[in-house]
């Protein structure tokens, strides 16, 4: 019996996921600029059969295009690059404060480990 009331404990506690820590979808809508280099934007939409998009627009062409996302809980982001040859999706650091979006260096910019991005609108 003690048994069976720690196995329902367990089960409960790894059923629980804490989902406010994921940042919702409409705070992410509109434009973002990295701060340090001003060129590098970020725009997330929805584009087709509902799956959301974060749209990269360098100044070079290297890594631009669509990337495919999904948020996750704990500050993290899972992304695939839509023109990659490969369907594989990688996680990132990910946390929007106010108007400033910190996420890891997805498409190897210069700029360091963690990019930081301002909203523009």
């Amino acid at each position: 019996m003690k048994y069976g009331i720690v196995i329902i404990l367990v089960l409960a506690l790894l059923s629980c996921t804490d989902d406010s820590e994921i940042v919702d979808v409409k705070e992410l809508r509109g434009s973002w600029v990295n701060v340090e280099n001003g060129t590098d934007t970020l725009a997330f939409e929805t584009l087709f059969e509902g799956k959301e998009f974060m749209l990269l627009k360098r100044a070079e062409l290297y890594r631009t295009g669509p990337y495919e996302y999904k948020l996750l809980p704990n500050n993290n982001i899972s992304i695939h690059w839509s023109l990659a040859s490969t369907m594989t999706f990688e996680d990132y650091y990910f946390k929007v404060t106010s108007d400033k979006l910190t996420i890891g260096n997805f498409y190897d910019s210069p700029s360091g480990e963690l990019l930081t991005f301002k909203k523009t609108n």
